[in-house]
């Protein structure tokens, strides 16, 4: 006879995921159609620890981050057949074991993703303690993968909490030294005591009177969940920096490092911070910052970057002929040839990020800076068209454009800088727009590697595995000699050089359109002037606008207003004379 509880599912015995405390785990589809884990549970001891098992699952429902219970089956025992327990639980992407061991996260998981698994274990622990329940064996390998929301969250996954077949009722005021979990995973009393191959720990173990408390790590995941990543795009390193200033949570306020230190800047340097839309100094204070969506290039006011490629090898062989200790065991050279795959990996992607990343800032700043400098152009065609008829049509304006010839002798000077600097911009816009970088495709070959490590990580290097391996350290070499290389259009060469005229450009412009300014200003101030008297004029006799254009008429011819200025100076020169005379008599 078999008994149903929750929902009805099929067990694919040919495959097993994993083990438990008690049972193995295997595939399973849910009547629903999703897929399932089952653990199973073989004989008379494991059937009673596998029932407990779902009594901790069931008094669990509706916490997040513990796995969800989804139904189990109960066959009794015949003739013909021992009793068999299974129960389903929702089937996960992974385990955190594996997600340590992909080539990516073998020298450490990225900071998103730990701040996510720090909240999260803090949830279940806090769901599991509002239950009365301790888990008493959590461990990478009891910690599941699962896709999460990106809203609110660091990184795509969510973790769960599982495998609760050592776990226990925690009841008020009741003591808990029995020694359990596994031996590399065990809190400190419990590692205290099998350190001393004692079966009970000295003290109860569940109590909250060391440090780190629940409290405290409810404390500190809080803060981390609030923490704002500040990140940095160095070309020169080919690195994209990150920082969250956590230098007020007490686990890590000693020795902290600051903005400056993690940006590894050189003192008595200046720095700029080029956005896509401004330009500012760099300053190590992080608060009071505006925002903007994506990371800035850190750019080093010097005349001359240097940049030195980093150690990129080319072959594992070469990675091999620097290593001191040739007696590696089989096991720490496998480990040590994906750690190399993941690093490889790891930086294509930062290459590939950081250039193009780079290309679209800058390509921006390039757009906003042929957009300002024809705007200056403009100011400047006006006031020179003044000047050129002022001196062909108007005798009258002479004493008063007198200043003007430098005037516009510097204006032109402008324009024709201002006409180089458009040239420039576009001939680095065209170059920008000249980077390409083409990384070799290897699908499929990251999986494949992982899969091979996960399947048995104490054997050694397998051939297959060190030609997939060279894949991908091949593949960053190919894409760093596409990086740099002694020619003038080299990459780096191309996005430093561009990025040194944006600030410089950003900086003539700013002279250049005050100058310009002020010129125009001195230009223009005769026409003014000559305005303001005009409309006095018409003011002080009353004329309406037609009586005033019909006196105008008589001015406005070129002839009238030439004979007009001989007079003048005919009638001027005469009284010189006399004046002349006099003084003579005298």
């Amino acid at each position: 006879m078999i008994s149903q509880d929750g929902e009805e599912y099929t067990i694919d015995f040919s495959r097993k995921i994993g083990s438990g405390a008690y049972g193995n785990v295997h595939p399973g589809r849910a009547s629903s159609g999703r897929t399932v884990a089952v653990k199973c549970a073989r004989d008379a001891k494991e059937i009673v620890a596998a029932r407990k098992e779902v009594e901790f699952y069931r008094r669990c429902a509706g916490a997040r981050n513990i796995v969800k219970y989804v139904g189990s089956q109960h066959k009794n025992a015949t003739d013909h057949s021992p009793e068999r327990f299974s129960f389903a639980m929702e089937r996960a992407l992974f385990s955190l074991d594996k997600l340590m061991k992909q080539a990516r996260h073998l020298h450490g998981l990225p900071k998103d993703i730990i701040i996510d698994l720090l909240v999260d274990s803090a949830s279940a622990l806090n769901a599991l303690k509002a239950r009365g329940i301790a888990h008493r064996d959590i461990k990478h390998l009891n910690i599941l993968v699962f896709p999460g929301l990106r809203k609110g969250r660091k990184s795509q996954y969510l973790f769960k909490f599982c495998d609760m077949g050592v776990s226990s009722f925690v009841h008020e005021g009741g003591v808990m030294q029995t020694l359990v979990g596994t031996p590399h995973a065990l809190c400190p009393a419990m590692a205290d005591a099998h350190a001393n191959r004692q079966a009970k720990t000295r003290a109860n173990y569940t109590r909250e009177d060391k440090e780190p408390t629940l409290e405290s790590l409810n404390e500190m995941v809080s803060v981390l969940e609030k923490s704002v990543e500040k990140k940095f795009i160095s070309i020169e390193s080919m690195e994209i920096f990150s920082y969250c200033d956590l230098k007020d949570v007490p686990q890590f306020s000693h020795g902290y490092p600051s903005l400056k230190d993690e940006l590894n800047l050189k003192d008595g340097v200046k720095y700029h911070l080029i956005h896509e839309d401004d330009l500012v100094a760099f300053t190590d204070p992080t608060e009071n910052e505006k925002h903007h969506q994506n990371p800035p290039i850190l750019f080093p006011l010097l005349a001359d970057i240097p940049w030195t490629p980093k150690i990129w090898w080319r072959t594992i062989q070469d990675k091999k002929g620097t290593s001191k200790n040739g007696e590696e065991s089989s096991r720490t050279a496998r480990i040590d040839l994906h750690s190399q795959v993941g690093d490889a990996l790891n930086d294509c992607d930062k290459i590939l990020e950081v250039v193009e990343m780079s290309k679209k800032i800058l390509c921006m700043q390039l757009e906003r800076i042929k957009s300002s400098l024809e705007t200056v152009h403009e100011k400047t065609l006006m006031p020179i068209r003044f000047t050129l008829y002022a001196k062909m049509q108007s005798f009258a304006l002479l004493p008063f454009l007198s200043e003007d010839a430098d005037r516009t002798y510097h204006i032109g000077h402008f324009t024709a800088f201002l006409n180089q600097s458009l040239d420039s911009a576009t001939e680095c816009l065209s170059e920008l727009d000249g980077i390409q970088l083409e990384p070799t495709e290897i699908p499929g070959v990251e999986d494949e590697l992982n899969d091979l490590l996960n399947e048995d990580p104490s054997t050694g290097v397998l051939k297959y595995e060190e030609e997939l391996a060279e894949q991908c350290i091949a593949r960053r070499s190919d894409l760093a000699a596409q990086l740099c290389n002694n020619m003038k259009s080299s990459v780096v060469r191309v996005l430093l050089r561009t990025a040194r005229f944006v600030l410089d450009m950003s900086s003539e412009i700013s002279k250049y359109r005050n100058y310009i300014d002020d010129y125009v200003s001195l230009i223009e101030r005769p026409f003014q002037e000559m305005k303001n008297c005009m409309e006095r004029m018409q003011a002080e006799n009353k004329l309406d606008e037609r009586s005033f254009q019909k006196a105008l008429l008589y001015y406005k011819r070129p002839a009238n207003i030439i004979a007009q200025t001989r007079l003048i100076r005919e009638k001027v020169s005469q009284v010189f004379d006399l004046v002349q005379q006099v003084n003579n008599s005298k």
